[in-house]
């Protein structure tokens, strides 16, 4: 099982609606190619987990890197891991629950990843996949 973690800059014209549409379809295709994630919009930014086969995955990747509706794609962290973190979510949204702190995970990868603070980005990515979670099982 492999694992990879990014944040994107969305286009200026993205909206929630349209990145729920982008979340919508993107739960049929990965459903297709068992991979499992979760797409985060804070109205500026998209982080994105997404979890499966890693050559998958990196397939995954190189389309959602050609996509014009955001850009400055960095990936944060990816490797192997032991297990799925979102098992039963092909694709999981959120730009809603506990969104304040959402925002918080989402500004402190930015301040560790500017930092090049390998084990401050580590945690904030953690914690973010915590707090979706968390957020997830509430709906």
């Amino acid at each position: 099982m492999f694992e990879l973690i990014y944040m994107s800059a969305a286009s200026p014209t993205m909206t929630s609606v349209k990145a729920r549409d982008i979340a919508e379809q993107s739960q049929m295709n990965n459903a297709l190619a068992d991979i499992s994630g979760v797409l985060v919009f804070d109205g500026v930014n998209f982080a994105q987990i997404l979890e499966g086969d890693e050559a998958a995955v990196r397939r995954l990747l190189d389309i959602i890197s050609a996509d014009d509706r955001h850009s400055n794609l960095t990936v944060l962290a990816q490797g192997p891991i032991s297990g799925r973190s979102f098992a039963g979510w092909s694709m999981a949204y959120n730009d809603t629950g506990g969104m304040t702190q959402l925002l918080q995970r989402v500004a402190d990868i930015n301040a560790a990843w500017s930092r090049s603070n390998d084990q401050e980005l580590k945690v904030a990515l953690d914690t973010l996949k915590s707090d979706v979670l968390d957020s997830l099982r509430r709906k």
